[in-house]
């Protein structure tokens, strides 16, 4: 059984750049929606990695889910 990941687009983006996407193959990836959005802006920029990245995900059936909002704490203590 492969691992389950979340990856965001920083791993994506270098691994595009060095042509070794398929080292996720043996990952069974998630991807947060707001990390679909960055490439799809990247795309529209006409970055090349993101056209990488973007068929990656797509012959790989890769979709992307919604990530629930992070909720900061309303405070945070140290203590010595």
């Amino acid at each position: 059984m492969r691992e389950r990941v979340v990856c965001n687009a920083s791993p994506l983006i270098f691994l595009a750049k060095l042509q070794k996407l398929k080292l996720l193959d043996s990952y069974d990836l998630c991807i947060p929606s707001q990390v679909e959005t960055e490439i799809i802006k990247g795309l529209k920029h006409k970055r090349e990695n993101a056209t990488l990245i973007i068929e990656y995900l797509k012959s790989h059936k890769i979709e992307s889910v919604r990530a629930p909002p992070f909720k900061r704490p309303a405070a945070v203590y140290w203590s010595r």
